[in-house]
């Protein structure tokens, strides 16, 4: 009867918790959106498709007269891209006061160093720096992961994110980057047959 009643009451508390997680989502959802499509409308002049006003653009095609488009951001954005990449930014660990150890740091800033190399972290930096410059943000990750197939021993690794419109941040935040969100959402679109294979008791 005591096993029943703490199922029990474990379910209740997993129905509770995802329904603040609902709730959490759609606050980001909505506190985000117009930045979001904001966002959208910079990705297609980038790629030329938004040049034109759509009631302009069908007007002009019903007329028989072309809708010529001469896009140079392009250019402009693998330029600042372009300089991100022959200088990349790096973690750097600086001993501030007296009390620090120089050594110490060298350490920490090696280790960080082989995580970087590990992870191919410019991948990560490179794709959120290129979603930055090309519509206003873009994210990479630090999770913790098995450092072999045969170990238990966990390390940290640096992901990158593909799809930046994936991610939706605290709308809480303060900070510029964001830096002080107590959550995230990382969002995945799959297929329905894909889901069913992940999630069988769903």
């Amino acid at each position: 009867m005591a096993t029943d009643r703490m199922d029990t009451v474990s379910e209740t508390t997993d129905i509770d918790f995802m329904r603040r997680v609902r709730e959490k989502f759609t606050e980001s959802e909505q506190a985000w959106q117009e930045n979001r499509d904001l966002a959208l409308d910079d990705d297609k002049h980038l790629d030329g498709s938004g040049q034109w006003p759509e009631k302009v653009r069908l007007k002009r095609e019903a007329d028989g007269r072309p809708c010529l488009t001469i896009n140079r951001l392009p250019g402009f954005v693998d330029q600042v891209i372009g300089d991100a990449r022959q200088n990349r930014p790096r973690i750097r660990i600086r001993p501030v006061d007296s009390n620090s150890d120089p050594e110490k740091a060298k350490l920490i800033e090696g280790h960080i160093r082989n995580i970087e190399y590990v992870s191919h972290a410019e991948h990560a930096y490179d794709t959120a720096f290129e979603h930055a410059v090309s519509h206003g943000f873009g994210y990479f990750r630090i999770v913790k992961d098995y450092t072999g197939e045969d170990t238990f021993t966990l390390d940290l690794r640096i992901r990158r994110i593909k799809n930046s419109y994936a991610v939706y941040p605290d709308p809480s935040a303060q900070e510029a980057d964001l830096s002080d969100s107590n959550y995230y959402f990382i969002t995945e679109v799959i297929t329905k047959d894909e889901f069913r294979r992940r999630y069988p008791n769903a």
